[in-house]
């Protein structure tokens, strides 16, 4: 998949400036919805991870942010595999 995007991504040097629209981004415009994808879902599972490890520590008043990652890494794993397990039957 990802060497699919690598014609698409060198392309982006040889544009006319006469071709590029006003306002947009040359990089996220020309490069496909599949090869930004991968890089979206990981930063949105970073923010979740980050997210989670906030709320922990918050609520369960931890004075070591260790324990609380801890707790969100066993928990994000266990919702992975659920998930993964309800889109495979989707």
């Amino acid at each position: 998949m990802l060497a699919s995007c690598a014609p698409v991504a060198q392309g982006i040097e040889r544009l006319a400036s006469k071709q590029r629209v006003v306002g947009s981004n040359p990089t996220w415009g020309t490069i496909p919805f599949q090869c930004r994808a991968p890089l979206v879902f990981a930063i949105a599972l970073i923010w979740q991870l980050v997210a989670m490890v906030i709320a922990i520590r918050q609520a369960f008043d931890y004075s070591s942010a260790w324990r609380a990652v801890g707790v969100a890494v066993v928990g994000f794993i266990s919702y992975a595999v659920v998930s993964s397990i309800v889109y495979a039957l989707a």
